[in-house]
């Protein structure tokens, strides 16, 4: 993780746009192309924007030794793929698991989640331990204010863990899921979230999973204006009707949902849900 990182997270944090927080010290521009790794800026930039942001220095302590640790963890993980020895992995994960207890870093969250990232990525394996996913779903639950740190976890917890501990999280999470975070996209971060799990769990064709989160998801919904992810949702509930046999009620929902997305020229949403529509009814 770079520098430029820790600006833009911050900045997203804080809901400031690129233009205030540019404004007499730089151009938008240029703090668009530093915060995307495009070019450098000079350090009395720099500074000026971190003061600007507040950040304070034992944050950016924070984010130099996350650098570090990304850079030794990402050169043994290339050393495992390259001798195709996945058994260095599982060693990894057992050490940031230690690290974890010794010290409660959440650096070692984010690396567990690399980790199983490249176990399955390379080796095509999963780990059957439950416990790294049940450490991350109880800091993000105790964290008071997601980050864009804290939201990229949110989708390793969808992917890497099994449905009872995916149905404990949303069902503890329920209350933090659908408050008022404060971070600007947040919302639709989440919203991201939901969509990956409801989406999983219909490849899955568990119905009764699919309805607990679709459920959710509309609650969400309800306190959070997203017309997109609305529609999305009107979509799901009509899957659920078609898999309770409930098959003409199903086709309006989905059919009406489908017909917003085209109606909005949002072709790569309404292709990617008639496909999903047409695997269902068949």
């Amino acid at each position: 993780m770079l520098l430029s990182d820790l600006i833009k997270e911050s900045r997203e944090a804080k809901n400031i746009s690129q233009k205030d927080l540019a404004q007499d010290i730089l151009s938008p521009q240029h703090l668009s192309h530093f915060e995307n790794n495009y070019s450098s800026i000079l350090a009395t930039k720099y500074f000026s924007l971190i003061k600007k942001l507040n950040i304070t220095t034992s944050e950016i302590d924070y984010y130099l030794e996350w650098n570090n640790s990304q850079n030794e963890l990402m050169s043994a993980i290339q050393n495992a793929i390259s001798t195709k020895n996945e058994s260095i992995i599982y060693d990894l994960i057992q050490n940031q698991l230690s690290l974890f207890t010794e010290n409660d870093n959440s650096i070692h969250k984010h690396n567990l989640v690399i980790l199983y990232q490249n176990l399955e990525k390379y080796f095509g394996q999963s780990s059957n331990d439950e416990y790294p996913m049940q450490l991350i779903s109880d800091y993000l639950l105790n964290s008071p204010v997601w980050h864009s740190y804290e939201l990229n976890l949110l989708e390793a917890i969808v992917h890497f863990s099994s449905e009872t501990s995916l149905r404990a999280f949303f069902e503890t999470g329920k209350s933090r899921l659908s408050s008022n975070i404060d971070m600007g996209k947040a919302r639709k971060k989440i919203a991201r979230l939901y969509i990956l799990a409801i989406n999983q769990s219909i490849d899955q064709s568990n119905v009764t999973f699919t309805k607990f989160l679709v459920i959710n998801f509309k609650e969400f919904l309800s306190k959070n204006n997203l017309f997109n992810e609305q529609t999305v949702c009107l979509f799901y509930e009509g899957i659920i009707l078609i898999q309770n046999d409930k098959y003409t009620q199903g086709m309006a929902k989905a059919s009406k949902a489908l017909e917003i997305m085209k109606f909005a020229d949002d072709i790569d949403a309404y292709n990617k849900y008639n496909e999903m529509l047409n695997t269902i009814i068949v």
